[in-house]
């Protein structure tokens, strides 16, 4: 879990001041390292890093930099997000990106304080990702993510998402035309492949690194399983074996005991946790407690409601 000063290729870049905000989307990377190096193509952490990624609507969430703090006698912040960073966004599609679709401007806004951000597209045409990948890079995102690993069949069905793993050689033509597209680094979310007989994941993954993908996310399930079944870690661990860019496990890490056994178990750069951070927002903070001093704070009863209560205020601050 701990390699301080090691130098990663990886579209993450750590702030010091944990200034990485949560507005627009409901998503945020923990690091909970001493060396921190704001920028994108080359940050160097002091310890692994915590992804989070939940596409959940672009709307206010919690701020970390806000509230008060632990260490101010105050109960637990609001968030409970300790030194952020890296935001990711709502999954947007390419195709709405490339037309002008108002709602997939929206989605790919970028609040101030929300840096370092990467922009997550999602599409099947080469071209029409390279441009959104320049409109994400135009926006102010900091890194561009694609998404190979959707299940949802609206997503299935337009030949995007997880049905990319389908077709790894096609999948990476998408990449290395985003890669080709914009200055900033590209990473990529997939899964183990389609079904239980088509685990694809290992040589797509190697596709990937060959045009320049700079970092992956590997939800350990299959497009068929869906969320349902268990998330087969062990492949997380294969896949790191297999490149030699950052890899980050994504899938039943939802404790801060999961999250530091899939560090252990898998030697992952990064895992991300998903729909876990809308019932626990807490998780990151917990995390890095319980790997320095084997225990963690439980939010009481009136800090979900101090959470429940601002969480809401900045709704209404959006809408208005």
């Amino acid at each position: 879990l701990h390699v301080p000063g090691r130098s990663l290729d990886i579209a993450v870049a750590v702030r010091a001041d944990g200034g990485a905000g949560m507005d627009g989307h409901v998503a945020a990377e923990l690091c909970s390292g001493h060396e921190h190096h704001v920028g994108i193509e080359r940050a160097v952490l002091g310890e692994h890093a915590v992804l989070a990624h939940v596409a959940a609507g672009k709307n206010r969430a919690t701020r970390p930099d806000d509230g008060p703090r632990p260490d101010e006698g105050e109960g637990i912040d609001r968030g409970g997000l300790v030194d952020l960073g890296l935001v990711v966004g709502e999954i947007t599609s390419s195709e709405g990106l490339s037309r002008g679709n108002p709602r997939a401007a929206h989605l790919i806004r970028v609040a101030e304080g929300e840096h370092p951000i990467a922009l997550q597209i999602s599409g099947s045409d080469p071209a029409r990702m390279a441009k959104a990948a320049r409109l994400c890079e135009e926006a102010g995102g900091d890194a561009v993510d694609i998404n190979m690993g959707c299940p949802v069949p609206k997503i299935t069905r337009t030949a995007c998402g997880s049905a990319l793993m389908r077709d790894p050689a096609r999948a990476a033509s998408i990449a290395l035309a985003v890669v080709r597209a914009t200055t900033l680094p590209v990473t990529v979310k997939m899964r183990l492949g389609w079904s239980e007989g088509t685990l694809t994941y290992l040589d797509l993954a190697r596709r990937l690194e060959e045009v320049g993908v700079k970092g992956l996310t590997l939800h350990a399930r299959t497009r068929d399983q869906g969320y349902s079944g268990e998330a087969r870690w062990e492949h997380i661990a294969r896949l790191k074996e297999a490149v030699s860019i950052p890899v980050v496990g994504n899938g039943d890490a939802t404790t801060p005991e999961e999250v530091l056994e899939m560090f252990r178990s898998t030697g992952c750069d990064g895992v991300m946790v998903g729909r876990a951070v809308l019932r626990e927002p807490w998780i990151f903070r917990q995390t890095v407690e319980l790997d320095a001093s084997g225990g963690y704070t439980r939010p009481g009863f009136a800090d979900r409601v101090r959470l429940t209560r601002q969480h809401f205020a900045d709704l209404l601050e959006e809408e208005a």
